[in-house]
């Protein structure tokens, strides 16, 4: 799976992540977060990682910028493997992976203003100091919107809407290479998720960034993304250019996320195959494609093997055996 356009800034290789177990004094089966990600991501991209809760995107793209440590895997930015740097060789490279997470409340520490908050990255960076750092904070702070006599205000004292808008001024204040935004708007109403999406997309364009995007809502994955990875308990199972996936998926799980979203702009409800059932325990996935137990076109073959990804259409890749499944009807259903 590889970028759409300008240079491979971060990769991917066979990533996988296990969380460690234990039952009393003993230690049981690790529970399988992410399993053999492969993928990477260009300059002034925007991918967006997709998949119900508990699928493993959030622990995906926090262990592709090391957030999370992977168990197994490599990764690599702008050309340099950094899967086995340790704490003191990352932190130079700390400011070339930056986050934006789902929580505007619980990201900004509550005592410190937020003027502090700003600059706190560039300081530690050496990025700026004196009168330089407090003109770059008001420079980030207008960048997002924001009046500069904002930074002389404790977190408490602004709003939701605000409180985002200071994180992602945050994050791109030391001019980072990748950013993941994990979420960055489940937690605000549903007007001021719209201004944080506009403004991120006004971001992007302006300034070239590229941005992990993880979300569950497919409508705002289909207004930011140039791709989409479709992950289901841990595992890669569609991936390619967002418009191409939405109006023709390929995998099963991927046509039942579009078809839960009423009048999705890319596809149609056509005959509704709404999922069944529970994700699966991560901890003892089931056996051959991990999606078969809710899959109305599981067939034999499915529950023991798995054939890992084949290319569908140029760019689109998949990890369904199904090479045979109905048309999809990609036509704008206006009757529902």
């Amino acid at each position: 799976m590889s970028g759409a356009s300008g240079r491979e800034l971060l990769r991917l290789d066979g990533v996988s992540k296990v969380f460690a177990q234990r039952r009393g004094f003993s230690r049981s089966a690790g529970l399988r977060a992410v399993t053999d990600a492969s993928f990477t991501l260009a300059g002034g991209e925007v991918l967006a990682l997709v998949g119900e809760s508990g699928s493993g995107k959030s622990t995906l793209g926090r262990t592709a910028i090391r957030v999370v440590e992977p168990t197994s895997g490599d990764i690599w930015l702008e050309g340099e493997r950094i899967t086995d740097l340790d704490r003191r060789q990352l932190r130079p490279l700390r400011r070339k992976m930056q986050m934006v997470f789902q929580d505007p409340y619980g990201s900004l520490n509550p005592r410190i203003r937020i003027g502090a908050a700003v600059a706190e990255g560039m300081r530690l960076h050496g990025l700026a100091s004196g009168n330089t750092l407090r003109e770059r904070v008001a420079q980030a702070l207008e960048q997002v919107g924001l009046r500069p006599e904002i930074a002389d205000r404790l977190p408490a004292a602004l709003s939701g809407g605000q409180r985002q808008r200071v994180a992602i001024a945050r994050a791109l204040a030391v001019e980072p290479t990748v950013i993941v935004a994990d979420e960055p708007t489940s937690a605000l109403d549903v007007s001021v998720q719209a201004e944080i999406i506009d403004l991120l997309k006004a971001l992007q364009a302006r300034q070239a960034l590229s941005m992990l995007f993880i979300s569950h809502d497919l409508r705002v994955v289909g207004d930011i993304s140039d791709r989409v990875m479709v992950l289901y308990l841990g595992r890669i199972v569609e991936a390619g250019p967002t418009g191409q996936v939405f109006r023709n998926p390929a995998h099963p799980y991927t046509r039942a996320l579009l078809q839960a979203v009423p009048k999705h702009v890319g596809a149609a409800h056509g005959t509704r195959q709404l999922l069944k059932g529970e994700l699966p325990n991560p901890v003892s996935p089931p056996s051959g494609c991990v999606f078969h137990p809710r899959c109305p076109f599981a067939i034999d073959a499915c529950r023991s093997a798995d054939m890992g990804h084949h290319e569908v259409a140029p760019g689109q890749v998949t990890a369904c055996i199904r090479d045979d499944l109905p048309a999809f009807d990609a036509q704008r259903d206006d009757r529902t």
